[in-house]
């Protein structure tokens, strides 16, 4: 199994660190978050040390997004919400805190005082430029 020395997120599916595993399997673990952005974030998590999505084989990437479906509805219906944001931080623009490929399910409420997505603009002819500069890059 490959793994890195000092990861957390290694440690933890090793068992050598606690963490309140609320599912389990043979290539991922989901764990509740212990820094959560909301009460109920769960960190879904390889169980083999990958980075990003980047440098997950492809099987891996779908089975782990397989279980997030199927845990997902647990999720909001324990906490009692109907919504949820779904991310993954890739690269350290995005000050991912531990280097293990993961995604997160964040319960949303209404209510709470989580902040929105600012929403950004382009500016005439932009948007058709970036798609372009995609379209090339893929």
């Amino acid at each position: 199994m490959i793994r890195e020395e000092g990861c957390v997120f290694c440690e933890i599916a090793d068992k050598k660190k606690p963490a309140d595993i609320v599912f389990e399997d043979d290539k991922v673990l989901a764990i509740l978050s212990n820094a959560p952005t909301s009460k109920g974030q769960i960190v879904i998590l390889c169980k083999e040390h990958y980075v990003n999505l980047f440098d997950m084989p492809l099987d891996l990437a779908q089975h782990m997004l397989a279980v997030i479906k199927k845990i997902a509805p647990g999720v909001v219906k324990a906490m009692g919400t109907d919504s949820y944001i779904l991310g993954m931080n890739n690269g350290p623009a995005t000050r991912n805190h531990v280097d293990h490929a993961h995604m997160h399910i964040v319960p949303r409420h209404m209510d709470d005082d989580l902040p929105k997505w600012p929403d950004g603009k382009y500016a005439e002819g932009e948007s058709e430029l970036i798609k372009e500069k995609i379209i090339k890059s893929l």
